[in-house]
């Protein structure tokens, strides 16, 4: 099985995930817990570079004041274009390192995945919700495993800002912008919708009975 937990910042991915990875090994479903949000390494001088022009240095970065401003950049002929094409590529590599190599032998589950690219892509492109099919057909895009499950675990941006030590680094609008995205895909690719709100208990529970019932699946596929 391959399964996915995507959400904004502070919204209990990683948490979640880790969980449910314990519990499946705990009921003999061999899992592995993996983190896959794209890490640029071409791109990274050039983002290192946009901050300290933007903002004044790295140390004092306001994501949204950044994001309006590589938005406008990357508006400039074909930087846009480069910006897609090598990150969806770079993409395409460490997914493959992170997910389809461990999905040979075991259950993956994935702390960030490709979505939560797209939507770093949406945010610095400027493009609609209604666009983001059209970053996801990109050849590299669709060399990628398919999860069987994807949680979107859904927090109001000013819980998850709550959850965080430093919440004004993110920023409410940014959160904002990301969390319809994301509502978006949801409703756009059937995605399962948790109300990230509840208790850890009560969604880890919930999760796991999802888990179960899509492995419960797999082997009566396989028993055939």
């Amino acid at each position: 099985m391959f399964i996915c937990f995507i959400g904004i910042d502070g919204s209990g991915k990683t948490l979640q995930a880790k969980r449910l990875a314990e519990n499946l090994n705990s009921r003999g479903i061999v899992s592995h817990y993996t983190w896959c949000r794209y890490s640029p390494r071409v791109l990274k001088p050039f983002i290192w570079l946009a901050k300290r022009k933007i903002v004044r240095g790295v140390g004092s970065c306001d994501y949204s004041e950044f994001t309006a401003s590589k938005r406008g950049l990357l508006s400039k002929p074909g930087l846009g274009w480069l910006w897609r094409n090598v990150s969806s590529l770079e993409y395409l590599v460490q997914a493959t390192m992170a997910v389809r190599l461990p999905l040979r032998k075991k259950t993956v589950v994935c702390d960030r995945y490709v979505y939560d690219m797209i939507a770093d892509l949406s945010i610095s492109l400027g493009r609609s919700d209604k666009e983001i099919a059209d970053l996801m057909r990109h050849p590299a895009i669709r060399l990628l495993p398919v999860p069987d499950k994807v949680f979107f675990l859904d927090v109001p941006p000013e819980v998850a800002m709550s959850r965080k030590d430093d919440p004004n680094v993110m920023g409410k609008d940014y959160l904002d912008l990301r969390a319809r995205i994301y509502d978006y895909m949801c409703r756009e690719f059937g995605f399962t919708r948790i109300d990230g709100a509840k208790g850890i208990e009560e969604i880890a529970e919930q999760v796991l009975e999802e888990a179960v019932r899509l492995a419960e699946k797999f082997r009566q596929e396989v028993s055939v």
